[in-house]
């Protein structure tokens, strides 16, 4: 348990990554912002939504949020989908799509930023350090990556860059 609590701190003291900033500034000049993602970072992805939205004042939809919707796309379509076919119907140039990814392989998350990218909408990524995130990183503006690869760990460093990022636009 204290390698768990060891890795983090050591993680930590690199200091925040160096592409917040440029998420702050792609965010600054969002008309709206969507987030997306699954499991513990669909979490992270209302949990952002809301500290952009009470927080920083911003225009900002979870699209994890909508059960019926997503569940809807997933049953009828395939699961790949349930985040691209919102977008499709939502997303406009100057919108932001902030996807994460704790593997960074996520194919409905990369999917939907692609997307978001032929739109000409901003994109940006949380992810982690592990390998075969090059599809994620090629729709992205911006990638902050935790330097870690362990998924839990990864989550763990991405609450608190989202809490980071909060502070930066504030």
């Amino acid at each position: 348990m204290s390698d768990y609590f060891a890795t983090l701190r050591d993680a930590l003291s690199l200091g925040p990554p160096p592409e917040l900033e440029q998420a702050a500034d792609i965010l600054r000049n969002a008309d709206v912002v969507y987030t997306f993602g699954n499991g513990a970072c669909a979490a992270l992805a209302g949990h952002i939504a809301t500290d952009l939205g009470k927080g920083a004042g911003m225009r900002v939809v979870s699209l994890v949020e909508n059960a019926a919707l997503l569940t809807a796309y997933a049953n009828d379509q395939d699961y790949d989908c349930v985040f691209e076919q919102p977008l499709r119907a939502l997303l406009r140039p100057g919108d932001v799509a902030f996807g994460l990814s704790a593997s960074g392989r996520s194919t409905n998350v990369i999917a939907a930023l692609e997307l978001a990218r032929e739109a000409d909408a901003r994109t940006i990524a949380f992810t982690g350090s592990m390998d075969g995130t090059e599809r994620l990183a090629a729709c992205c503006d911006v990638v902050v990556r935790a330097p870690l690869d362990v998924i839990e760990q990864i989550e763990d460093l991405h609450v608190i860059y989202a809490h980071v990022l909060l502070r930066m636009l504030k």
